[in-house]
């Protein structure tokens, strides 16, 4: 898979990893499904693979808000592992709509090249 996103090392990662709607964890990208119907107290459960700490509080809040929900939801983290920092988060429902999103990394160069993954994991969940 290619991606031109104006960023190398996006684009290398995306060609070494590529980019899975699937629950997938390799040093790019980490995938978690939350199944439909999952209560608000269980959701804890599904975010402790990122980090209790690290997680956003804005994506805390919609998944609150959309929980629960009569479809599923997966969230995916984006990490530049030569930077060993995360790029960029988004909640995605089953029919591939953004619920949620976050950029850590404030930086142009790092929002557009995670405006152009998000269209690409987008347009790999319209083929699930």
């Amino acid at each position: 898979m290619n991606i031109h996103s104006g960023f190398k090392a996006v684009d290398k990662l995306v060609q070494v990893h590529g980019v899975s709607c699937e629950h997938t964890d390799n040093p790019f990208q980490l995938a978690v499904d939350i199944p439909d119907q999952t209560r608000p107290c269980e959701l804890r459960h599904f975010i402790k693979p990122f980090g209790l700490k690290e997680f956003p509080h804005a994506l805390w809040l919609a998944l609150q808000a959309h929980a629960p929900a009569t479809t599923g939801m997966s969230i995916h983290r984006f990490t530049l592992p030569h930077l060993n920092r995360v790029f960029c988060w988004v909640l995605v429902n089953a029919q591939g709509r953004v619920l949620e999103k976050a950029y850590p990394l404030n930086k142009p160069k790092y929002v557009n090249a995670a405006r152009v993954l998000i269209r690409s994991l987008l347009g790999s969940l319209s083929y699930r």
